[in-house]
């Protein structure tokens, strides 16, 4: 503790910030900021869609299996990697039903001839 600055330090002397932990730190419930939604988790990794025909200027959804720690009720953030081809767009994603997996809304843009998009496997991010 450093109260002349008003820092605490775990496993450090001499924190740089209000906070600093040097190490591993763990909680149940993050606020960041102090008047944000709280955060009971935080989960991220790479799932796969299976082989998707999204007709030209059309959507059609796909599950994106093997998001490990993933379950319903999670907010979801994908990003689609260079595999996905430059005509399919990631609408939208959520959490499904069942645990590690997550539902996504592919839109083909019809620009470019092709209406397969291939296995892909998509980063994700996941909040609670």
């Amino acid at each position: 503790v450093d109260t002349s600055a008003n820092r605490v330090g775990i496993q450090t002397a001499t924190p740089n910030t209000t906070l600093e932990v040097v190490g591993t730190a763990s909680t149940t419930n993050l606020i960041v900021g102090g008047n944000g939604t709280s955060l009971a988790g935080v989960v991220a990794g790479y799932c796969t869609i299976p082989a998707t025909t999204v007709t030209a200027s059309s959507t059609n959804y796909a599950n994106c299996t093997g998001a490990t720690g993933v379950v319903s009720g999670d907010r979801v953030f994908v990003q689609a990697t260079s595999s996905l081809a430059d005509n399919f767009i990631i609408q939208s994603a959520s959490s499904t039903v069942t645990a590690g997996t997550i539902n996504v809304k592919i839109l083909n843009t019809g620009m470019i001839t092709g209406t397969g998009t291939g296995i892909n496997s998509f980063n994700f991010w996941a909040f609670r």
